[in-house]
């Protein structure tokens, strides 16, 4: 597969273009050596598709997920900076539960970023299914744990080789059918190192799980903002509604309740780090079995 994509990416990447797909009624987009077939979905700055090779001397399935900068929509530096961070971040993480990077190119007209596509559906669509009112939890507490786990595993990765992913929210988890978790968009990523830590006001979605220090321009963010952010999806997966308060009136083991009170605190330097949260949380999660 590797040398696969090597080849693919050798050959000489043309322009955005239609062709005709044999036997198919419909024109499909070509992106360099990546065929687009449906859109996945769509963002302020850009869009993703589901690709695969243009060129491959057979049909592949759509395995392969494009993320291309829509030009039409926002030609300021700041969205490509954005595009330019995702492929740092998946450059420099190897993880399974953060997407690997197949193919970038960030230079060409149509700068774009492929993964591979992921199967499953984001938590988010999870939390927002029809739960009966008698049922105390969004998730059972034992998968809820598992999720929590799983993505705190992807942002102590993530804090290691030294990046903050900076937009932690159950929009940004995806969920396999087997329920394993990966951890994607890194478009708000930071270096946790150097100047671009400092917080420049920058905006994005879902303000809700924001830590209270992303609401200061002008400071250096550190790992902390993530595990507040986690911490809310923690709450949210418990009560349904994002939340930066801990409901005492859910029944939650003790341990859980003081370690989800931990990572919502104001102040940074109370919050445990990234790597107390997963070992806390594989701790509740034997303590379940």
């Amino acid at each position: 597969m590797i040398m696969q994509l090597d080849a693919l990416r050798n050959r000489a990447t043309r322009p955005l273009a239609e062709l005709q797909v044999a036997g198919a009624h419909q024109r499909q987009a070509v992106v360099g050596p990546w065929r687009l077939t449906c859109c996945l979905g769509r963002g302020r700055w850009s869009s993703v598709y589901a690709a695969s090779p243009a060129d491959y001397d057979r049909e592949w399935p759509a395995q392969f997920a494009l993320k291309i900068l829509d030009r039409s929509r926002c030609t300021s530096s700041r969205a490509t900076s954005s595009l330019q961070r995702e492929a740092a971040v998946m450059q420099a993480a190897r993880h399974p539960r953060i997407a690997a990077l197949l193919d970038a190119q960030l230079s060409h007209d149509t700068p774009y970023v492929v993964t591979p596509r992921i199967a499953g559906v984001t938590l988010s669509k999870l939390l927002s299914a029809d739960v009966p009112s008698d049922v105390d939890f969004a998730l059972p507490l034992h998968r809820s744990l598992w999720v929590v786990r799983q993505t705190a595993e992807a942002i102590r990765h993530l804090h290691e080789v030294r990046w903050l992913h900076g937009d932690v929210n159950p929009s940004n988890v995806m969920v396999s059918p087997r329920g394993e978790v990966t951890l994607i968009d890194y478009s708000c990523a930071r270096r946790l190192d150097g100047e671009e830590s400092i917080h420049d006001g920058w905006t994005q979605s879902h303000a809700e799980y924001h830590a209270p220090e992303l609401r200061r321009p002008g400071i250096r963010i550190k790992a902390a903002a993530d595990v507040y952010s986690l911490g809310v999806m923690m709450a949210h997966l418990v009560s349904r509604q994002p939340s930066a308060t801990v409901d005492r009136n859910h029944q939650l083991p003790t341990e859980w309740l003081r370690l989800l009170t931990a990572m919502l605190a104001e102040d940074p330097r109370h919050r445990p780090t990234s790597e107390e949260v997963v070992d806390e949380l594989l701790a509740l999660e034997i303590s379940l079995l």
